[in-house]
């Protein structure tokens, strides 16, 4: 039988495996949302001195980076969704008691 230590050394490393994955989480979502507009808007100033074109070059990029940082976070979000009602699927499987067969 595993002693008493074992199990706690788990349980740390499950609370820490969740910490972890939370803060990849933030991380991830913050780079979904800060780097397509800086990305554009970068891109936006590059074909502004390259080519002499107007700010209007430099709106549109930073417009566009904006829908891209949406679409990509409602993606994100979406993802997250998805992986919480798998695991709400298979924690209800688990405690169905009343399968007849």
């Amino acid at each position: 039988m595993l002693s008493n230590e074992y199990y706690d050394i788990i349980f740390k490393m499950k609370k820490y495996q969740d910490l972890l994955k939370g803060a990849a989480y933030v991380t991830q979502f913050g780079f979904t949302i800060v780097c397509p507009p800086i990305i554009m808007a970068m891109l936006g100033f590059w074909l502004q001195r390259k080519f002499s074109l107007g700010s209007w070059v430099m709106i549109i990029a930073i417009l566009t980076g904006l829908l891209a940082a949406a679409s990509s976070a409602w993606s994100f979000f979406r993802s997250l969704d998805r992986e919480e009602a798998k695991k709400e699927a298979v924690y209800k499987e688990k405690t169905n008691y009343n399968r007849h067969g």
